[in-house]
């Protein structure tokens, strides 16, 4: 009697081997199809990421996700395009793709840390905008921002050392007058404010001075 030898079946074993196969022959295609959506793409980069708007109202995802990072990394500044019409949750997303390729750019930190504030998400801002002058000690504007978010919360002491030292490192910052003179006034300490504001409008008024020759 011929008893042929059992073959022993090992399904997960086969779907694995199976599942290799497929996703190796998968591989090209979808290099291609990234590649041929890029081929595709407008030279300006805020078309390509108001394509990738589309795509994520359509439902599409990882479309909308590739588009967003082309559009970042054709202009990794493009979250000021977009935070200076009123877009600041888009903004946000994308200085947090830029970061994903320069994560000590003071830059984007600062404006992240502001676009943060305008989403309401303060402490998140407050992180980021410490960064930047963590990165850049000498940033003047991060400096000052930095004095604005706790002037903004009350922190009218803590803001006001902020722009102190903002003005330290651009004694021309008319905003850091401004702000500080607000602190000033919040802390009681009147005669010390007008001062301020008064140095503040001297160096406004020399500005536009030079502005207009």
């Amino acid at each position: 009697m011929f008893v042929s030898k059992p073959i022993a079946y090992k399904p997960f074993e086969t779907f694995l081997q199976s599942w290799i196969i497929i996703s190796l022959l998968a591989i090209p295609l979808a290099c291609s199809n990234a590649s041929e959506l890029q081929a595709d793409l407008p030279d300006d980069p805020m078309a390509v990421y108001e394509m990738g708007i589309e795509k994520k109202k359509s439902g599409d995802a990882a479309a909308a996700k590739q588009l967003f990072e082309h559009a970042v990394t054709m202009d990794p500044r493009i979250g000021e395009t977009l935070a200076a019409k009123g877009r600041f949750t888009e903004a946000v997303d994308s200085y947090r793709i830029a970061l994903t390729s320069a994560p000590d750019d003071p830059v984007t930190h600062h404006n992240l840390g502001i676009a943060l504030m305008n989403t309401g998400e303060q402490e998140k801002a407050l992180k980021h905008v410490n960064r930047a002058v963590q990165i850049d000690p000498e940033y003047a504007r991060a400096i000052h921002d930095l004095g604005a978010i706790y002037l903004y919360r009350g922190k009218n002491e803590e803001a006001l050392k902020w722009f102190k030292l903002a003005l330290k490192k651009d004694p021309d910052y008319y905003d850091s007058y401004r702000d500080a003179a607000k602190a000033l006034d919040a802390l009681g300490r009147t005669d010390e404010a007008a001062d301020v504001r008064s140095r503040g409008r001297g160096i406004a008024s020399m500005q536009n001075g030079n502005d207009k020759k």
